[in-house]
């Protein structure tokens, strides 16, 4: 520990230029089991204060002041069938509209199998597992992302699924052997401004237009893989709001 330390405080690990004029202040939650790795700014909250979090090994929390200089997180609920939440993410049309993925697929050592999606159509006061989603193709939900139509995408360790119909049901729109790809293991998935969708997997890049899902409920869509020259393992995705 103390060898650590000082390899911390050694030059060559303090040479590195920081970036100027930005400071971290830790906002919690503290007293929570496992890592954090899904926010959500609650959208129902004008004042964009009320926040959810989901820690892959301690559930679901909650906080109605993120910008407190000592934040309370209240815990959601400590009975779900499942406590490894991943990824959150709420409906554009409908803010009332929650779901949380569980699962973490990165197969780490310390992962723990999730058990599907829950939902919520009341801003997070109660939830209720979607049971299309309790199966061995949804163990691992990595990210979720909502369409302005309402199409849900979810990055699965069995492709991409896709919902329709508010997550009743699903189709898997991409994986080993559909449009190219060589993986079921999907790590991210983001909307663009022209609301393209792009898909990190283990190895690649993969981007599907926008018109391609225009009236085609229930399809897989045309996928096109972009990933550029070299050598990919975990990829993740940002998309530039003011240039699609």
């Amino acid at each position: 520990y103390q060898y650590a330390r000082n390899r911390r405080k050694s030059a060559a690990h303090t040479s590195r230029t920081a970036v100027s004029n930005m400071t971290w202040t830790e906002r919690g939650p503290d007293n929570v089991g496992g890592r954090t790795r899904s926010l959500l700014y609650d959208r129902n909250d004008a004042d964009l204060k009320t926040v959810w979090a989901g820690s892959v090994g301690g559930g679901l929390w909650k906080t109605t002041d993120i910008t407190a200089p000592n934040p309370v997180w209240t815990k959601s609920n400590d009975f779900f069938d499942n406590l490894a939440i991943t990824t959150i993410v709420q409906d554009p049309s409908n803010y009332n509209v929650i779901y949380f993925g569980t699962g973490e697929g990165f197969f780490n050592s310390d992962r723990i199998r999730g058990l599907g999606i829950w939902k919520s159509t009341d801003g997070g006061v109660s939830w209720n597992q979607l049971p299309a989603t309790n199966n061995s193709s949804f163990y691992w939900v990595q990210k979720m992302v909502i369409r302005n139509n309402g199409d849900i995408f979810a990055c699965t360790a069995d492709g991409v699924q896709k919902s329709d119909d508010n997550g009743a049901s699903w189709t898997k729109v991409l994986g080993n052997g559909m449009s190219g790809a060589t993986t079921d293991i999907v790590y991210d998935v983001e909307i663009g401004p022209d609301n393209d969708v792009y898909v990190g997997l283990d190895g690649g890049i993969f981007k599907s237009d926008h018109g391609t899902w225009l009236g085609n409920t229930g399809n897989a869509g045309t996928w096109t893989d972009i990933t550029a020259a070299g050598s990919y393992g975990r990829v993740e995705v940002f998309c530039a709001p003011s240039d699609s």
